[in-house]
């Protein structure tokens, strides 16, 4: 009997955590896109299962690239309206968790998005 108590905990697990981070149905889902600049470049990534990232790319003196990426936020999309948050992890300061990071809109004509008033183009798929 514990064997198969086991057994149908250690399922029940699996499936609890495999449909927690459902994939997104979205044309950005799962997409990478750029804000090229002269000393700097942005890329956002807009990871399947709602995970965000945003990369920060700075040209050194050297003509080498710096990179300052930050996670541990997630994207939520109505319609063509994106919002980027702080994820509820223990990374960030409890006031923080959950609080609104990024607004902005997803044109499809063009497949660009502006984010708190940057054009980014489409880069490429990521996941």
């Amino acid at each position: 009997m514990k064997k198969i108590l086991l057994v149908f905990t250690a399922f029940f697990s699996v499936l609890l955590f495999t449909s927690c981070n459902p994939e997104i149905d979205h044309p950005i889902a799962g997409n990478v896109y750029v804000n090229f600049g002269k000393e700097m470049s942005v890329y956002i990534y807009f990871h399947l299962n709602g995970e965000f990232e945003i990369d920060f790319m700075e040209k050194t003196i050297l003509g080498e690239y710096k990179h300052n990426k930050y996670d541990h936020m997630e994207w939520k999309i109505d319609g063509n309206k994106i919002r980027v948050y702080h994820d509820n992890s223990t990374y960030w300061k409890a006031d923080v968790r959950g609080t609104l990071q990024y607004e902005g809109t997803y044109n499809s004509l063009d497949n660009t998005i502006i984010l708190d008033g940057q054009l980014y183009e489409h880069s490429h798929k990521w996941d």
